[in-house]
């Protein structure tokens, strides 16, 4: 890769609590990078053609479909005047969307053409502040990553990514982690003028029947639609409480996934896997530890939200259902143990579950928090 790091592209499916080891084949030579360009900023797989315009946006086109995902383009970054009349870290201005300044890059350069991956850098240089962004692509991917670093020293600015869709919805979902909620992406009422700004978690989905978009990211919490248009928050620079609010490197991602628009499902493990990348080890190891936790279930949308050691002995399990759907689950669990409760969320006992053989039977309704105490 650009950065010197090695990618490798495993062709087995690793499961959850999976060990894998893998040794490098240095007899075997690692294929070089060609020289950078800025003619050709195509990139390609066999599900996704991107091309960085020399604006900074990006056209995409989703293959199965053959539909470009934006009205134009997107992923236009606009700076904000951001002077709330109170309390400035907390509130944004219901009018600062008529303050805004488009960014145009200083330049933008293909990086990488290797067979597994692909990336284009675009450079911004303002008031002595830069963002650096590089596209990235991998040969089995369906999203675009914009990998963004960014040298903050603004103040009462804000930066927002921009994404004009091309698509027709009255509605947006938002990631609460533990389930969603959706807004109006129109301003019918006062109710949904007033939600110009919306708090969500690690996705945010528009979708028409047939065709949708997801803008997925690894820790932004801010977010506006109106009519086709998908906003995300970078930063802000509020100077009170805090004068240096943000100030200096930060380094985040977010993703384009365009999918059928038939479920959710398919944004939520998708946002899984940029999020909860798999952990990778570097040393020699003898032998992988005898006792693993293993733990499964049978459901596509309940998600596993934490495993810990219980205070009383044995182990927690914590549990959510996130898309709204109601039906009975098998829990397996590699591990043995001897009983299972139910519990609430101060882990607290409230009754105890049938289990055999490892498997325990349990039925769940739409977004539930469910606390289980193995021992």
């Amino acid at each position: 890769l650009s950065d010197g790091r090695v990618l490798y592209m495993s062709e087995d499916i690793i499961a959850p609590f999976e060990r894998r080891s893998f040794r490098r084949a240095y007899d075997i030579p690692v294929l070089p990078l060609k020289k950078e360009s800025v003619d050709d900023t195509v990139m390609e797989n066999a599900y996704l053609r991107v091309k960085v315009n020399p604006d900074g946006s990006m056209s995409l086109i989703d293959k199965d479909t053959g539909r470009e995902v934006f009205e134009d383009s997107g992923n236009h970054l606009f700076l904000f005047k951001d002077i709330p009349p109170y309390w400035d870290a907390w509130d944004i201005s219901i009018a600062h969307e008529k303050h805004g300044k488009r960014l145009i890059p200083e330049k933008v350069t293909k990086i990488e053409w290797g067979p597994l991956r692909e990336a284009v850098r675009v450079t911004y240089k303002l008031e002595g502040s830069s963002i650096i962004q590089i596209y990235t692509l991998t040969r089995e991917s369906r999203r675009v990553d914009v990998e963004t670093t960014i040298d903050w020293h603004m103040r009462r600015t804000m930066l927002k990514a921009e994404f004009p869709l091309r698509l027709l919805s009255r509605s947006a979902s938002f990631d609460l982690g533990c389930g969603y909620i959706q807004r109006s992406t129109h301003c019918n009422r006062t109710t949904d003028q007033a939600m110009f700004e919306v708090p969500g978690h690690r996705w945010v989905d528009m979708s028409e029947f047939g065709f949708g978009t997801s803008i997925l990211n690894n820790g932004l919490y801010g977010y506006s639609v109106r009519q086709n248009k998908i906003s995300l928050t970078l930063l802000r620079s509020p100077i009170f409480p805090d004068f240096l609010s943000d100030e200096g490197q930060h380094c985040l991602v977010y993703s384009i996934f365009p999918h059928d628009g038939a479920s959710l499902l398919p944004t939520v493990k998708e946002t899984d896997l940029l999020n909860r990348p798999l952990f990778v080890l570097d040393g020699e190891l003898d032998s992988f530890p005898e006792k693993v936790l293993t733990f499964s279930h049978g459901s596509d949308t309940l998600k596993l939200m934490s495993l810990k050691r219980c205070r009383e002995g044995g182990f927690v399990v914590r549990i959510c259902e996130t898309l709204g759907r109601r039906g009975t689950t098998t829990l397996r669990c590699a591990l043995p143990f001897d009983q299972v409760f139910l519990s609430n969320a101060l882990e607290e006992p409230l009754e105890e579950l049938k289990s055999e053989y490892g498997h325990v039977e349990l039925e769940h309704s739409p977004f539930c928090l469910i606390t289980l105490i193995f021992r």
